[in-house]
């Protein structure tokens, strides 16, 4: 059976129809059965009528026996609007009148309906016993404070965990060319007040959470930002992470080079909409001001290519399009490749790999360098090169040991023990050829080195 509701004006005919329910008689009938009157279910209008005088048509498309459909709120003293009984399809016409104002947004009551035990319930069982509620119209159908369900049967919700719901991280162009991120409904449709998304995040209220709506685009260019990279080279499949702001439950939006999880609390101080404050790692790029201390969660990461200099403007980034240039949450566990100066030496080494990642607050890195040209060489006895996040001092961890040198070669010789990585400063990685007490590289002649370390980040 469906049962089909037209709205309209008597005058003017039908504007808009919505198919209540689609399923076989007898399975209505089942779940009539555990109804009873009680609390109401309602519809709201999407489109304004031109007069005061509402008709409701209302479709029975052919099953045996018959259904009831009742009225509550205003026009409760109408009772039984509607009992079909037939296997032939038939249309009632004018079923009732609703005289109060009729403007987009007024909410009607359809049916008054309660479960036989308690609350209230609305549910639909098609012919393969698959639990189903099947709405078509325009707009949103059903909606609260924390969800919406789409007449295309999309389904945009708030638990209440914390999250990103309905939404999506997209490049935009302000004024080159992907030069900016957008967070967008996910989709790739404008936000809106039908196309909405939210964000249930801790509140400053220990133990509770906010829920953030959000209806409109945002759109956060990168441009002047370097994050610590700038006069370093440019940067291919570099990755920024965008994270949510509760700012006293109200919703920001934040860029950062740290993966989100390990942006929990942000430092009011440390955020600007201003790019070319993002001088480091500890800057984070917002869309609006934060006006004090607050939480974030990890919302999206993406991958960017950064200019560092020569190209339409200085520290210019193009975000990345590719199927697997973003995704969702934190980008813990992805690495990625930046070049590195190696100090204490004549010449950069032609072979120079370092990679990195981060869990949370942890950056994890390999690395092998080695000098194999012509013109390579030490000429010092101390080497570093600077850290891709700035480290904090963790349990007084500067120049201790934060990793292991596995191989390593002083002077042309290979040695027979291991080297050590130091976090020397919050900004500077020291390279030792053995243990903390044989610190000094031989300053001449071919050098080598790979291993791999991890420290906080800052």
């Amino acid at each position: 059976m469906a049962l089909t509701l037209t709205y309209g004006n008597i005058a003017g005919g039908a504007v808009l129809t919505e198919t209540v329910w689609d399923t076989t008689f007898s399975e209505i009938i089942a779940w009539a059965n555990s109804l009873e009157t009680g609390s109401s279910f309602t519809t709201t209008l999407t489109s304004t009528i031109t007069t005061n005088v509402l008709a409701y048509n209302v479709t029975n498309s052919g099953d045996a026996g018959s259904i009831t459909v009742s009225n509550s709120g205003a026009l409760a003293a109408t009772k039984s609007i509607l009992s079909l009984s037939s296997t032939t399809a038939q249309t009632l016409g004018t079923a009732f009148l609703y005289t109060e104002a009729t403007s987009a947004g007024t909410t009607i009551p359809i049916a008054y309906i309660k479960n036989a035990g308690s609350g209230s319930m609305i549910k639909c069982v098609d012919g393969s016993a698959v639990s189903k509620f099947e709405v078509q119209s325009t707009g949103a159908i059903l909606s609260s404070g924390q969800f919406e369900i789409k007449s295309t049967g999309d389904f945009v919700g708030a638990p209440l965990r914390p999250g990103i719901y309905g939404l999506g991280i997209f490049n935009a162009t302000t004024t080159d060319a992907n030069d900016s991120v957008a967070i967008k409904y996910y989709t790739g449709a404008a936000l809106s007040s039908t196309n909405v998304g939210y964000v249930v995040m801790p509140s400053l209220t220990l133990g509770q959470f906010n829920v953030l709506k959000i209806t409109a685009d945002v759109t956060i260019k990168l441009t002047g930002a370097h994050w610590g990279w700038d006069t370093k080279g440019d940067l291919t499949d570099m990755i920024l992470d965008i994270i949510a702001i509760n700012d006293n439950a109200v919703l920001r939006w934040g860029v950062t080079s740290k993966s989100g999880s390990a942006v929990t609390l942000v430092a009011s101080a440390k955020c600007s909409t201003t790019q070319t404050s993002a001088t480091d790692s500890t800057r984070i790029l917002t869309n609006t001001a934060v006006g004090a201390d607050s939480y974030a969660i990890p919302a999206f990461w993406t991958k960017v290519n950064f200019d560092d200099t020569g190209g339409a403007a200085e520290n210019l980034w193009s975000v990345q399009t590719g199927n697997d240039d973003r995704g969702n949450g934190a980008s813990d566990g992805i690495f990625r490749s930046t070049p590195i100066t190696i100090t204490g030496v004549v010449g950069q080494p032609s072979t120079k790999y370092f990679k990195w990642t981060m869990y949370g607050p942890m950056v994890y890195f390999f690395t092998h360098v080695e000098s194999v040209g012509v013109g390579q060489y030490s000429n010092a006895t101390t080497k570093t090169f600077a850290a891709p996040i700035l480290g904090l001092n963790f349990l007084d961890q500067y120049s201790d040991a934060i990793g292991v040198l596995g191989r390593v070669m002083d002077n042309t010789v290979n040695k027979t023990t291991a080297g050590t990585i130091a976090l020397d400063s919050s900004s500077t990685i020291g390279l030792y050829p053995g243990t903390m007490t044989d610190t000094a590289w031989t300053a001449t002649n071919a050098y080598l080195f790979d291993g791999q370390a991890n420290y906080v980040a800052e």
